[in-house]
């Protein structure tokens, strides 16, 4: 996707070099800088159309830098040199659009970020309020918000926003952890591992703030079905 903006953020400056002069080939424009703090002096003069965020810097970490990204609507992808399985929950908990482990395959990444940037637009394009229900509840694709009947509105994360977006396109079948594992967190679910869990309770919270508290369900041994129509007596555990 040529002319697309990046912004770097990655303390190892060898790595910034090669990561710029790849992605300047490609036709991208890079801005790159080595902290945080740098970070967030660059978002104050231009809006990116990615920023690719290094997990670990010398004055913070690349997390802390994604409340600032998420309240923009600017995706990201967080690289890191750690491959444990709780921080790529976490960076994608907190707003990340991707997370990938060093070494970066810089190709992938770029044809990651394209990907990204053309499902981005797509959504875009289709119609953005969406029912939740037979209700006045609604998802806001172009802000990944909800909104009650009485126009409260609830904030999603990135990955919020994915799951319920794969149950809705779903509704009404059930969509095992697997399915909800490499849909949403971009890895192969683990047998005993809660991020699935977790991921659906803090979804549900936010749905009830829009009166739709028992809009997901939990079907044991299964994975989870979005019918918030039915009645209280359904079968479907809770």
């Amino acid at each position: 996707m040529n002319g697309m903006r990046i912004l770097l953020v990655e303390d190892s400056h060898s790595l910034r070099q090669v990561f710029s002069s790849y992605f300047s080939q490609q036709g991208c424009h890079v801005d790159e800088i080595g902290s945080l703090s740098g970070a967030r002096r660059l978002l104050k003069l231009f809006k990116p159309d990615l920023a690719i965020v290094d997990l670990g810097l010398n004055d913070g970490i690349g997390l802390d830098l994604l409340s600032d990204l998420t309240a923009r609507d600017i995706p990201a992808v967080i690289i890191s040199s750690r491959s444990d399985s709780r921080d790529r929950v976490l960076s994608f908990e907190m707003g990340a659009e991707d997370f990938m482990v060093k070494p970066i395959d810089l190709r992938e990444l770029h044809l990651r970020a394209v990907r990204l940037l053309r499902s981005r637009k797509q959504a875009a394009m289709r119609e953005t309020i969406l029912p939740l229900s037979c209700g006045a509840a609604t998802v806001d694709v172009t802000t990944r918000t909800l909104q009650s009947a009485d126009l409260r509105r609830v904030a999603l994360t990135g990955s919020e926003f994915r799951l319920l977006r794969l149950l809705l396109e779903k509704r009404g079948a059930v969509v095992d952890r697997g399915t909800i594992s490499v849909a949403v967190l971009n890895h192969r679910f683990v047998e005993n591992s809660r991020a699935v869990d977790v991921m659906v309770s803090k979804l549900r919270c936010k749905l009830a703030k829009v009166g739709e508290a028992r809009a997901i369900r939990n079907v044991r041994a299964e994975g989870y079905v979005f019918e918030p129509d039915l009645p209280s007596t359904s079968p479907v555990g809770t």
